[in-house]
């Protein structure tokens, strides 16, 4: 089974699993690979799909995994040439015009395979969101907390935060798109926001209810996409 694939979406799906985990577990099958991580209170689902990937003598669904330290030293030396995958004697072969790799795989049995939440019912309101105004959003609001609300209200999207002494910043946008907007809000981790927020790269839209996760669907091309769910933060007593 060999895959064809650009070092861009390579680079892309093994630093955005870097971020997660660490070692990066992936499906791969005839029509692109697969890949469910989760770390603590964020769990991200990730298709790279034919169209950025090309397949020959493909035989059977394959689930690999590879540790994303070494992958990314690799990618760090090649440059923009397709890279030749195959999974031959138990390892990972990736070759270019001018070099061969071969990786070890990695033990799969500590790394866990996330589910999709069914909390389809629960995301009453979603908009389309600029990437610049949520990191900055975000940024600022790391100022004065460790944690955002992020809230519909009267079809105005909030990232609002709020400090001890009273200090306030909020980030107000109309919802666009697509969208559904009844009234709700919940809170976040802004260090988990804040990975995420840095993760994301295509046209993205966000889902969310009321004391439920968030969901920010990233389109990263016509074939690909990477949706990042995270539960919200819950105050203890």
């Amino acid at each position: 089974m060999k895959y064809i694939i650009a070092p861009g979406n390579l680079r892309w799906l093994n630093g955005w699993c870097k971020t997660f985990l660490g070692d990066v577990k992936t499906t791969l099958r005839e029509d692109g690979w697969y890949v469910s991580q989760k770390e603590l209170a964020a769990i991200g689902l990730v298709h790279l799909k034919m169209g950025d990937l090309a397949v020959e003598d493909f035989t059977e669904d394959t689930v690999i995994a590879w540790d994303s330290e070494n992958m990314k030293d690799f990618l760090d030396g090649v440059g923009d040439d397709k890279l030749n995958i195959r999974l031959e004697g138990g390892m990972f072969h990736i070759d270019t015009e001018e070099i061969e790799r071969k990786m070890t795989l990695v033990d799969q049995s500590n790394l866990v395979t996330a589910k999709r939440p069914k909390i389809e019912k629960l995301l009453v309101a979603r908009t389309e969101i600029d990437l610049a105004k949520l990191r900055r959003a975000i940024k600022m609001a790391g100022k004065l907390s460790d944690h955002a609300t992020i809230e519909c209200d009267d079809g105005v999207f909030k990232i609002k935060a709020i400090k001890e002494t009273g200090d306030e910043v909020t980030l107000k946008t109309p919802m666009i798109g697509e969208l559904q907007s009844e009234n709700c809000k919940s809170d976040f981790s802004l260090d988990y926001l804040k990975m995420i927020a840095g993760l994301l790269q295509g046209k993205v839209t966000i889902q969310f209810g009321s004391a439920c996760p968030i969901l920010f669907h990233d389109v990263i091309s016509e074939h690909s996409w990477a949706d990042f769910y995270l539960a919200p933060r819950i105050e203890s007593d």
